[in-house]
């Protein structure tokens, strides 16, 4: 009798962690697509777009991106409050949102800067090769920062499963981890402001 009420409960774990991750792939396949689309229409109807498109451009990806920092601490920190099943899948949904944004905003930023500063760099004394040098550390910096930061994480992750009680419940350690990370995304929010701050006194410099 345990053992089939055991098997229940895995099947529909199962199930529920399936159509939590079917909702993530959505909104994040949605969200993707449309906020790209939407970023392109807000480029053009922009004024001051065909005086300096690539600053238009990575004004809105940077505000984009910062919101996108901004939702997933506000859906980390959400999970103190909310405790149905239901509840738990918009927060995923609107996880796989801001992931959508993610993976695409920082290399979108990158490219433009190094679009945008392509013309300066061959007009100048340097030779033709030092461009495709400097766009390579200008990428190999950003993948240092991101295997970072992945190490770091893992590293709080493994010092919050060890402070928190166990007898407390593996769900309790989950919903902490997910806690925690909050700070980390809002210091990231907090990090690409400053970033986009430095990025406007370049331009008006």
């Amino acid at each position: 009798m345990k053992s089939n009420n055991s098997a229940s409960l895995n099947e529909i774990a199962l199930q529920t962690g399936s159509m939590g991750l079917l909702l993530f792939s959505v909104a994040a396949l949605l969200g993707g697509a449309l906020l790209t689309t939407l970023l392109a229409l807000l480029c053009r109807g922009t004024k001051s777009y065909a005086k300096g498109s690539h600053q238009v451009k990575m004004e809105n990806t940077w505000v984009l991106w910062r919101l996108s920092h901004i939702l997933n601490a506000t859906c980390m920190l959400s999970t103190l409050a909310i405790t149905s099943l239901w509840g738990t899948f918009v927060l995923v949904a609107l996880c796989g949102l801001s992931w959508a944004v993610t993976i695409w905003a920082p290399y979108a930023i990158i490219g433009t800067t190094i679009a945008a500063n392509k013309p300066v760099v061959q007009a100048s004394t340097l030779p033709s090769h030092s461009l495709a040098r400097n766009s390579g550390l200008v990428l190999a910096l950003h993948h240092v920062a991101i295997a970072s930061s992945q190490i770091a994480g893992v590293m709080v992750t493994t010092a919050v499963f060890w402070m928190v009680d166990e007898p407390q419940g593996l769900g309790n350690v989950i919903g902490w981890t997910l806690r925690v990370a909050a700070i980390s995304t809002g210091a990231a929010a907090v990090l690409a402001s400053g970033v986009d701050d430095m990025a406007h006194i370049e331009a008006s410099g």
